[in-house]
C-alpha cells in the first residue's frame, strides 16, 4: 500500500472512531460517543479497511472485536492521538509567546556568575519564552535600556541618576584580588586596594565597572592604576595570573568558577567599594511585555532568596591544604571580612 493512500484515511477522527469501537464494542455506540452519524461512521471504517486491504474487526452478534491488523493499528492510533493532544497543548501555551524574544543586556560578571542558573530555572518554568542575550559593559546597559534596544538589563553598581531607568536589586558579590600561591600578597588574609598598586596588574579591556572603579580608588589615594596586560574576559585574566604575569580583580563567584580550579588564591579587599551590587534595569514608567515582567519577577525573587541566606555566603573560601603547592592553595578570608558584605551592601 502506498503511504499517501494510507495517510488519506488515517485522519484523527477515524482513529478516534477506531478507539471508540474497541472500547464500546459496537459501531452504533462508538458513533454516538464521537457525535457522528452511524452511516458516516460505517463509511469511514469501510474505506479504511478497503485502503488497508484488511479487516480491522471481527463482526459478531455479540459485538465487534479487533483482528490482528486492528490491534496493530489501534496501538499506533493511541500514539497518534496522544501526540495530537500534546501538540494542541503546546500550541495553546506558546501561541501568544512566539513573536518576540525578551532582549536581555547583561554584563560579563552576571553572565559568568548567577544569570545562567537563574535563567535555566526560569526557562524550565516557561518553556515557550525565548531570550536574546547580549553581553556588554555595565556602563552601557542603562543607555541600551533607555534607547529601547533591550527589554531588561543586568549591571553592576550603575553610576546613574536617570529617570528613564528603573533599578531593582538582583545579587551581591565582592571583588577579590586573585594571585598565584607563591605571590607575596597570597599570604595576606585581606589587603587595602591602595597597597596593591605597586604590583603588576592584569586588567580588563573596555570601559568595564571594575576598571573604572579601580582607577577612581587609585586616584582618590593620589595614585594611578595601571595594568600591564589587558585581556577580554575573566577566564583569560585568571589564566594570566596562573602563568605568573600579574594579579587581577574579579568577583568572588567568578574566582570560585574559574580561578579556584586553576589553583589560584583569593585575597579580600578591605575597601567598601569592593562590594558589588548587581542590579536589574528596566525602562521606567513603561509597561513591560508579559514575558519581560515574568523574567523580572523571577530574577527579583531569586535575588531575595539569595539575600535571605547567610551574610558571609559569597565569601566562603576553602581552607588551604597543608600539602598544597605554591600556586594551588586557596586562601581563607577572616570572619570580619565575611561579615563585611552584609554591612556594606
Amino acid at each position: 500500500m502506498q503511504l499517501k493512500t494510507l495517510l488519506k484515511h488515517l485522519d484523527l477522527t477515524t482513529l478516534q472512531l477506531l478507539l471508540s469501537i474497541h472500547q464500546h464494542g459496537t459501531l452504533t455506540q462508538a458513533a454516538r460517543r464521537e457525535a457522528i452519524a452511524v452511516s458516516a461512521a460505517s463509511k469511514r471504517l469501510h474505506e479504511l479497511e478497503r485502503a488497508l486491504g484488511e479487516a480491522l474487526f471481527v463482526r459478531e452478534r455479540s459485538g465487534m472485536t479487533l483482528t490482528r491488523t486492528g490491534e496493530i493499528l489501534l496501538r499506533h492510533a493511541r500514539d497518534m492521538i496522544l501526540s495530537a493532544q500534546r501538540l494542541n497543548s503546546e500550541l495553546g501555551e506558546c501561541g501568544a509567546h512566539a513573536p518576540q524574544p525578551v532582549r536581555v543586556a547583561a554584563n560579563l560578571s552576571a553572565i559568568i556568575q548567577f544569570f545562567p542558573d537563574d535563567l535555566n530555572r526560569f526557562m524550565a518554568a516557561h518553556p515557550c519564552v525565548h531570550i536574546k542575550l547580549n553581553e556588554m559593559p555595565s556602563s552601557s546597559v542603562p543607555q541600551t535600556i533607555r534607547d529601547g534596544n533591550a527589554d531588561l538589563g543586568i549591571c553592576t553598581n550603575p553610576d546613574l541618576a536617570d529617570a528613564g531607568v528603573e533599578l531593582h536589586p538582583y545579587r551581591r558579590d565582592r571583588l577579590v584580588l586573585v594571585t598565584r600561591g607563591d605571590h607575596a600578597l597570597a599570604r595576606c588574609a585581606s589587603v587595602p586596594f591602595v597597597d596593591t598598586l605597586d604590583t603588576d596588574y592584569i586588567g580588563l579591556q573596555g570601559n568595564c565597572w571594575v576598571t573604572r572603579q579601580s582607577q577612581r580608588a587609585a586616584s582618590a589615594a593620589g595614585r594611578t592604576f595601571k595594568a600591564r596586560v589587558h585581556v577580554s574576559g575573566f577566564d583569560a585574566l585568571c589564566r594570566m595570573v596562573q602563568a605568573g604575569v600579574g594579579v587581577g580583580l574579579v568577583p568572588y563567584e567568578v574566582f570560585r568558577a574559574i580561578g579556584q580550579p586553576l589553583g589560584l588564591h583569593a585575597v579580600a579587599l578591605d575597601d567598601a567599594w569592593a562590594v558589588l551590587q548587581l542590579q536589574i534595569a528596566v525602562p521606567r514608567g513603561q509597561p513591560l511585555s508579559g514575558d519581560t515582567a515574568l523574567l523580572l519577577d523571577h530574577l527579583r525573587r531569586v535575588g531575595r532568596d539569595a539575600d535571605a541566606g547567610p551574610a558571609d555566603a559569597p565569601l566562603r573560601l576553602l581552607s588551604p591544604a597543608s600539602s598544597a603547592s605554591p600556586a594551588s592553595a586557596p586562601a581563607r578570608l577572616p570572619q570580619r571580612h565575611d561579615a563585611m558584605l552584609g554591612a556594606a551592601a
